[in-house]
């Protein structure tokens, strides 16, 4: 579950969350965007305020979805695979 479903489902507000985990809301919000990508201490109190139901992996996700939606990270279609015959003669 996102740190944003999370809330909602909580009806907590990013205040809450912020001073429960100890950082400003400015900082709160930019890692609900993914805009930041949080410190190891701030993803530990995360982990501990939701109960480990907002885990390593959300918050991770959400900051790749947003390094993609502005451009600042391009996923290849194509992923690393083993050579090709062709790809091992034109080499040669």
């Amino acid at each position: 579950m996102d740190l944003r479903a999370w809330i909602t489902a909580e009806r907590r507000t990013q205040d809450d969350v912020a001073d429960a985990v100890g950082i400003s809301r400015a900082q709160i919000s930019r890692i609900v965007r993914g805009a930041s990508q949080p410190s190891t201490e701030v993803v530990e109190g995360i982990l501990r305020l939701t109960g480990g139901a907002v885990g390593l992996e959300d918050l991770h996700r959400v900051r790749v979805r947003y390094l993609v939606s502005t451009g600042r990270l391009r996923l290849d279609p194509f992923p690393l695979s083993a050579p090709t015959q062709t790809d091992a003669r034109a080499a040669a």
